[in-house]
């Protein structure tokens, strides 16, 4: 039933009194994934799509990180200094604080 219907998964959660989540792994094959393998597995597409700034990487300077506080990583990274940077996935611009 739940791979056929055509109801959102809060609308059939809530009428089969469980929750969404359960749904939404049968759905997408998390769980029960062997009984009626001929029925497809549907993977819903995403919905939510991170935000991603474009970044002139010249410009990418630990010194302009929210994070650099008194000369140094405020998160002490080793490699802290200079153009790592670009490399940081902690590197948070100051101008707008958005993670690039």
């Amino acid at each position: 039933m739940i791979l056929l219907d055509q109801r959102s998964g809060v609308q059939l959660g809530k009428f089969l009194d469980v929750s969404p989540q359960s749904i939404h792994q049968v759905r997408t094959g998390k769980a029960y994934r062997d009984l009626w393998p001929e029925l497809p597995r549907v993977v819903p597409e995403r919905q939510y799509v991170k935000y991603e700034k474009k970044v002139d990487d010249s410009k990418l300077s630990c010194k302009s990180c929210v994070h650099w506080w008194q000369g140094r990583c405020s998160l002490e990274v080793p490699e802290a200094g200079g153009a790592f940077a670009e490399d940081c996935s902690f590197y948070q611009n100051e101008d707008d604080g958005c993670n690039d």
